[in-house]
C-alpha cells in the first residue's frame, strides 16, 4: 500500500467507524423506543417489569454507551490527525532553525526559515504565508512595506493621511495596526484584511519574493521605504527588548553578529532590501507601481518626500496640506500621539517598560553612539560585500553632517 493510500486511510477510517457508529445508534435508538412502548405496556398491564425486558434494556444502555464512546473517539482522533496534516503543510518547505537562548519569550523560542527568510514560529504556525498565496489584491490598495524598524509608522501615517484627505479626526479615533493591518500577523492581519471594503491600507515586512502575485500584477501601489543598516540595526536591537512577546536579552554586540549573518526575524537584511531595490530599478519610470524612498531622504525634506508619496498615489496636495501632514508626522508629535506611538502596547502586556518606548529617539546617524571602531569595520565590510555592483548607496549620518 502506498503512503498516500495509507495516509488516506489513516485519515478516513475513523470517520467511516464514526458514520456506521451513528447508523448503528440511530437503529438501536428506534428498537430502544419500539422496547419501551412494550414494556410500558407490560408495565401498564401488571405494574412490573419482566426478568428479560430488564436484560434488554440493560444491553441497550451499555451498547448506547459503547457507540457514543466510539463515535467520540473516532473524531477525536479524525481532528488531531486533521491537525497534524495541516501543521505538516504549513511547514512545508520551512526549516526549524536550531533554538536561540537570547531569547526568552515562548512566541519567540523558535524560528523558521522559509523561502531564505526567517520568521517567528506563530507566523508560519497559523498558516497564514500560505493563504497570502492566494489572496487577491485589488488596484486601489497600498502596502507600505519595509525591513523592520526602518521608518514603517512613519510612512503608514502619511499614507493614511494623503489617501484619507488628511482625516486627522479619524486617524486619533483608531489606533494603525486597526486602520493599517498587518499582513503576514495572526492578528489581525488577513482576516480584517478580507472583511475591509473600498481601497485598503496594508502593512508587511515581507520580503518581495513572499509578496502576493496580485500585489505586482493587479496594479497595487508598493510604498517600499529603506533605513541605513547601521542604524537598522541598533533600533532593532532596542524594539527587540521592549517587546515581551518577542523577550531578546543578549547584548548588542552579540545582536550586531546575528544581524551581519541575517539570524534575526525577516533577516537577512540585503536580501531583503535589495529585492525590493532590483524591481524598483527596473521599473524606475513614472507609472511603475514600487516607489522606493528611504528614510534618510525623508529626514532631510520631509515636505518634498511626502509630495512624493502623494504624486505617486495620484493624490496631489496644496502647499498647506503638506505643511499640516509634515507637522503631524514630526517625530516628537508622533511620539506623544497614542494612535500611533503604540502606548496601548503597556495595557496589553506587549511592552517591556524597563527598556526603552517604541519610537526611541528616530535620528539618523544614531549608530554611532553604539559601535566601537571594530563593530563598525565589521559592518562596512558586510555592506560592501552585498551592494558592490548594485547601485545602492546609504546616507549614513545626517545631510547636515556632511
Amino acid at each position: 500500500m502506498g503512503l498516500f493510500q495509507q495516509q488516506n486511510r489513516l485519515l478516513l477510517d475513523p470517520l467511516i467507524r464514526y458514520c456506521s457508529n451513528k447508523y448503528l445508534s440511530e437503529r438501536l435508538v428506534k428498537s430502544s423506543y419500539c422496547i419501551f412502548k412494550t414494556s410500558r405496556r407490560n408495565v401498564s398491564n401488571n405494574g412490573e417489569w419482566s426478568d428479560d425486558e430488564v436484560r434488554k434494556m440493560r444491553l441497550i444502555k451499555r451498547v448506547g454507551a459503547g457507540v457514543l464512546f466510539s463515535a467520540t473517539l473516532g473524531l477525536a482522533i479524525y481532528s488531531k490527525r486533521s491537525k497534524a496534516q495541516r501543521l505538516r503543510d504549513c511547514l512545508e518547505d520551512c526549516e526549524r532553525l536550531p533554538p536561540d537562548n537570547d531569547y526568552t519569550s515562548s512566541m519567540a523560542s523558535e524560528f523558521y526559515r522559509c523561502k531564505s527568510c526567517i520568521f517567528p514560529g506563530d507566523i508560519i504556525k497559523s498558516g497564514t504565508l500560505k493563504k497570502l498565496e492566494s489572496l487577491e489584491l485589488k488596484g486601489n490598495d497600498v502596502i507600505v512595506a519595509s525591513f523592520p524598524k526602518s521608518g514603517t509608522t512613519w510612512m503608514q501615517e502619511i499614507v493614511y493621511l494623503i489617501q484619507t484627505g488628511l482625516d486627522f479626526e479619524g486617524a486619533q479615533k483608531q489606533v494603525l495596526e486597526t486602520r493599517f493591518p498587518y499582513l503576514e500577523h495572526p492578528y489581525p492581519g488577513l482576516a480584517a484584511i478580507k472583511k475591509t471594503e473600498g481601497p485598503r491600507f496594508i502593512k508587511t515586512h515581507l520580503p518581495l519574493s513572499l509578496l502576493p502575485k496580485s500585489a505586482l500584477e493587479n496594479g497595487t501601489k508598493v510604498i517600499y521605504i529603506v533605513r541605513n543598516p547601521k542604524d537598522v540595526a541598533v533600533s532593532y536591537y532596542y524594539f527587540l527588548r521592549m517587546a515581551t512577546f518577542v523577550g531578546y536579552r543578549g547584548g548588542m554586540n552579540d545582536f550586531i553578529k546575528k544581524f551581519i549573518k541575517g539570524e534575526v526575524p525577516y533577516g537577512p537584511y540585503f536580501e531583503h532590501v535589495l529585492g525590493y531595490w532590483k524591481q524598483h530599478q527596473k521599473n524606475s519610470n513614472y507609472g511603475s507601481n514600487l516607489l522606493w524612498i528611504t528614510y534618510e531622504e525623508m529626514h532631510r525634506d520631509p515636505e518634498g518626500s511626502i509630495r512624493r508619496v502623494a504624486h505617486f498615489l495620484d493624490r496631489p496636495l496644496t502647499d498647506d496640506q503638506v505643511r499640516l501632514i509634515a507637522a503631524h508626522t514630526r517625530f516628537d508629535n508622533m511620539a506623544r500621539n497614542p494612535s500611533v506611538n503604540y502606548s496601548h502596547w503597556d495595557d496589553l502586556g506587549l511592552r517591556n517598560k524597563e527598556e526603552a518606548p517604541f519610537m526611541r529617539n528616530g535620528l539618523v546617524g544614531d549608530w554611532r553612539s553604539y559601535f566601537d571602531r571594530e563593530t563598525n569595520r565589521r559592518f562596512d565590510d558586510f555592506i560592501k560585500q552585498h551592494l558592490e555592483s548594485s547601485g545602492l548607496k546609504f546616507e549614513f549620518v545626517p545631510a547636515d553632517e556632511k
